[in-house]
């Protein structure tokens, strides 16, 4: 009897230390995707299985995608028209057009998911979003707390919030803004040097990221001079910046946290991952994606747009980003060109 309980207890944390190797297991997610600058419709896809459950009439191409937080509306930025649409989740359809600045692009939700910050050609756009008490949301454009960046030459390109803060990259300058106040408040203002594509807070907030279009150095903290790098890694509340991180030789394009990690696509088909505790990459390699990748997401999984392909790849997640490997593929109908991508958050008590 002795033997026969230790010889199963061995089966059993041989079993339990052969699972933790494993990549977690492929959970059915579903996505709002942007489809860019293909065909001119949003698409509700889910991720299990790769099936495409609804295709939702934009009337013009659609660039970047945010869903809140009840799953019950979703915004699209519409360069082509300068407005975000609101998009009824329930019916599949369009139910309204704000009108905003010039070509608006990313898009920012706060965490009380009360403001919708979208990044125009004159600067930043706060919508105000707020969940009445009938159900509904308001959404109007909440001028006290929209921001123009005339002095700066204008052109935000992309937005993060993290709490009170708001970081906005451009045509070569980072900004951070303190949100909680009418109207914003800017705190520090960083000259890049370099279109910045993407930008986005480290867990907690204490550090933001800016993603470049180029590489270039930096005066960092000490007053020296960084090497050359298209990620730049800054410290809230100052932007001083902290260090640059060379990531491949191709221009970076969007990012997403997950975890610890920061993942980051590029137009060369290479997906990143650094380490937000240390801010070194978490894989000496990037997992290399064919051809151009556009929108990222990350829920349990990672889910990569491939402009080039039509497609989205879903990348199954490791115990670190070394074990991380693609899993899957989602094709989209012919003509498409994914953009921005977001998760759609399962309710509980929902399937």
């Amino acid at each position: 009897m002795t033997f026969k309980f230790k010889f199963g207890l061995v089966v059993l944390l041989a079993i339990a230390a052969f699972s933790a190797m494993q990549p977690m297991a492929l959970n059915a997610e579903e996505l709002l995707v942007a489809n860019g600058f293909g065909a001119p419709v949003a698409y509700r896809v889910v991720t299990n299985g790769g099936k495409v459950t609804a295709s939702i009439n934009m009337g013009v191409n659609p660039f970047d995608v945010a869903v809140t937080p009840d799953s019950k509306t979703a915004y699209a930025s519409r360069p082509g028209v300068n407005d975000v649409a609101v998009i009824n989740l329930a019916t599949n359809t369009v139910s309204a057009g704000i009108a905003l600045g010039t070509t608006p692009r990313n898009l920012a939700m706060n965490a009380a998911a009360t403001r919708l910050y979208v990044a125009t050609s004159d600067g930043v756009t706060a919508v105000d979003i707020t969940l009445q008490p009938d159900g509904s949301r308001p959404n109007s454009i909440v001028v006290s707390e929209s921001i123009s960046l005339a002095a700066f030459g204008g052109n935000a390109r992309s937005v993060s919030t993290s709490g009170a803060f708001l970081a906005i990259g451009s045509n070569g300058y980072m900004f951070l803004f303190d949100i909680s106040a009418a109207p914003p408040v800017l705190l520090a203002s960083r000259f890049i040097g370099q279109v910045v594509n993407h930008v986005m807070f480290a867990p907690g907030g204490t550090k933001v990221y800016a993603a470049l279009e180029g590489t270039n150095n930096a005066i960092d903290e000490t007053g020296m001079i960084t090497d050359f790098g298209n990620l730049f890694i800054m410290r809230v509340s100052t932007l001083a910046v902290k260090s640059v991180v060379p990531l491949g030789s191709f221009p970076l394009n969007t990012t997403a946290l997950f975890n610890q990690y920061l993942y980051v696509t590029t137009i060369g088909g290479e997906l990143w991952s650094l380490d937000t505790s240390t801010g070194v990459p978490a894989s000496p390699n990037p997992l290399i994606i064919c051809c151009a990748l556009t929108g990222i997401a990350a829920s349990t999984n990672i889910f990569v747009g491939n402009g080039s392909m039509g497609e989205i790849q879903i990348v199954r997640t490791g115990r670190t980003p070394t074990d991380d490997r693609i899993d899957g593929k989602i094709t989209l109908p012919s003509g498409s060109e994914p953009r921005g991508i977001a998760v759609i958050p399962r309710i509980k008590g929902k399937p």
